[in-house]
């Protein structure tokens, strides 16, 4: 998460396969989320995610199902504020609709697919750049009185 008022807390009861943290934070879409995820380094991965509410002076999931992934209420009076912002401002977050996600799987061909379309834009761009001075030029032989 990117706002720097979010809270991470270790989630030690559902740590048996990876580490697992807990945070607490608003997201790209202003929405407070609770999210369990694991830090694996370079990617975090996502768990389970849930609107939070709160109820009583606590914050809690909206609706507890029974997630076994989830508590049912967090402690974050011990969290660390903003443990991704840095990680995240180093880094560009893109969020793909799902139809564009199913041909673009991996950051690799993501970037390989921009890269060809910033090269077709660089490419459009110096061929306006020419026609102008091709333009520009013929403008100054016409006062001149050059024939083209």
């Amino acid at each position: 998460m990117r706002d720097p008022l979010s809270l991470t807390i270790d989630d030690p009861l559902h740590s048996y396969d990876e580490e697992r943290f807990v945070i607490i934070g608003e997201s790209f879409r202003e929405r407070l989320l609770i999210v369990v995820h694991a830090d694996l380094g370079d990617t975090v991965k996502i768990i389970s995610a849930r609107p939070a509410i709160k109820k009583r002076g606590r914050i809690m999931s909206q609706e507890f199902s029974g997630d076994e992934d989830m508590l049912e209420e967090y402690n974050f009076s011990k969290g660390v504020r903003g443990k991704y912002v840095r990680r995240f401002e180093k880094g560009c977050n893109v969020v793909l609709e799902p139809d564009v996600a199913e041909i673009f799987t991996d950051a690799e061909s993501v970037n390989h697919a921009l890269r060809n379309i910033a090269h077709i834009i660089r490419n459009q761009m110096q061929g306006h750049e020419t026609r102008r001075c091709l333009c520009e030029d013929d403008l100054r032989r016409m006062e001149l009185g050059v024939s083209l």
